[in-house]
């Protein structure tokens, strides 16, 4: 389920005007097929905010990272495919984008392997601050993006 809201009443309408836009996928299957879908429908819903390009990118791909973990490691010990919610909104106030993958399912450690285990790092780096809460009921990965800080702090040589 796709719905778009603003101030907590549904809007069928974004624009570029809309106070405080939201966006809410539920049940979205945890499926590798799936996630690239709703993440080119993300990116889409991305553009009403004030982010330039770059900082666009950044927050599409922290938010597929956190999408591609619920499907390498929420639902391991289940038959068929479990879900997850990816719920965002803008305050226009503060500036800031607010972003949360959840699951249901049980956090399974994969077998290691040094080509992976970059995901988690890679949201941290990408956005304003973020935290994973694992519990019995599923993981919640939160990320916050802000329009007024630079999208990467440039680099210092000495």
């Amino acid at each position: 389920m796709l719905d778009a809201t603003h101030d907590g009443v549904a809007d069928s309408s974004l624009g570029p005007s809309v106070r405080n836009p939201g966006l809410v996928m539920s049940d979205v299957p945890a499926d590798a097929l799936c996630i690239g879908a709703v993440r080119r429908a993300f990116a889409a819903w991305l553009r009403i905010l004030p982010f330039d390009d770059a900082r666009r990118a950044d927050v599409v791909l922290a938010v597929y990272e956190a999408m591609a973990n619920v499907v390498d490691h929420a639902y391991l010990d289940i038959d068929g495919v479990g879900t997850m919610q990816i719920s965002a909104t803008y305050s226009v106030g503060l500036g800031t984008l607010d972003v949360t993958v959840a699951d249901l399912g049980r956090w399974k450690l994969p077998v290691h392997n040094a080509l992976r285990g970059n995901g988690l790092p890679l949201i941290m780096a990408l956005s304003t601050s973020s935290t994973v809460d694992h519990s019995g009921t599923g993981t919640t990965v939160r990320a916050t993006w802000s329009s007024m800080a630079p999208p990467h702090p440039e680099p210092v040589f000495h």
